[in-house]
């Protein structure tokens, strides 16, 4: 589950050479603010063949290449963006947030680095380093660095939605369930995670009932979000309310028909109402896919 948000808002303005390069790069940002990023990558590629040596447009091509999910291409355009111009502290926040991506945090942490040497008032540089702190375990440099970036910037939703997976991660519920509300009460429109991560809080608080309502706003908000049903579907059967969870189960499995756990989790709830046979279904499914508490619950259940 996706309890962290890394940050990649981080376009350079033109100051290039040449009329028609500089018609392009307008073109290319106007792309980009429209989510259109190959359109945006098809403009930045024009401004390269016009100036080869405008590290802004790497940059952008860059992001727009991270947006598609094509990060090894990123951290190209990044690296010739820092090898044209060292001095620009966003490409190295851009290459950090592509790292990330790419399950490389300590490299991530060395361009975040890099660029709060740059600017020091980096508010989102020190988010995301925070994130790729707490993804190496290192809680509480996470904490420092996601409390830098609510100091500098005190409406960053993600830090307090980040600072809060680290102090759940810390056993601080408290403080945790705090930041979560921040987060939401900054941003509630954009809270789908922020929601789910509250919920999750309240489950080890035994708060069954309001890490429901917690999911379903987090559904609300992202009808998509299979975290929200599969973890609202474990509630509900903690309560003992299997038809309800079957119901959240099988909307992971019509959004993502390979997710392992809402097989598993599926199919020991309708064993739990006596529906054995189309159960042991799931829980052979999730035991072909290789979970391993579903051998012992076929092993228990379908015989």
């Amino acid at each position: 589950m996706k309890a962290l948000i890394i940050l990649l808002i981080a376009l350079l303005p033109f100051t290039g050479i040449g009329q028609t390069a500089e018609e392009y790069f307008k073109r290319g940002l106007e792309k980009d603010s429209l989510k259109d990023y190959r359109g945006a990558i098809a403009s930045y590629n024009k401004v390269i063949e016009f100036d080869p040596a405008n590290a802004e447009a790497y940059n952008n091509r860059g992001i727009a290449r991270h947006m598609l999910h094509n990060y090894n291409e990123a951290i190209a355009d990044f690296n010739k963006a820092i090898e044209l111009n060292p001095n620009l502290a966003k490409p190295y926040y851009n290459r950090g947030a592509s790292k990330d991506e790419l399950n490389n945090p300590a490299g991530a942490i060395t361009d975040y680095n890099s660029a709060i040497e740059m600017e020091p008032n980096y508010a989102k540089a020190y988010s995301n380093r925070g994130a790729s702190k707490h993804l190496l375990k290192d809680y509480k440099g996470a904490i420092a660095d996601l409390t830098k970036a609510i100091e500098l910037d005190p409406y960053n939703a993600v830090a307090y939605n980040n600072r809060g997976t680290s102090l759940k991660s810390m056993q601080n519920y408290k403080a945790a369930m705090e930041d979560f509300t921040q987060a939401i009460e900054i941003s509630p429109e954009q809270a789908a995670v922020s929601y789910t991560n509250r919920g999750l809080t309240k489950i080890i608080l035994q708060e069954m009932k309001g890490a429901i309502a917690d999911f379903s706003k987090a559904i609300d908000i992202d009808p998509k979000h299979t975290d929200a049903y599969l973890q609202r579907g474990l509630a509900k059967a903690s309560l003992q309310n299997h038809k309800a969870a079957i119901s959240d189960f099988s909307k992971v499995i019509e959004i993502d028909p390979e997710n392992t756990l809402a097989f598993y989790n599926r199919g020991l709830s309708k064993v739990q109402i006596k529906q054995n046979e189309s159960g042991c279904l799931d829980l052979n499914k999730a035991k072909k896919a290789g979970y391993r508490d579903a051998v012992e619950a076929v092993r228990q259940y379908c015989r």
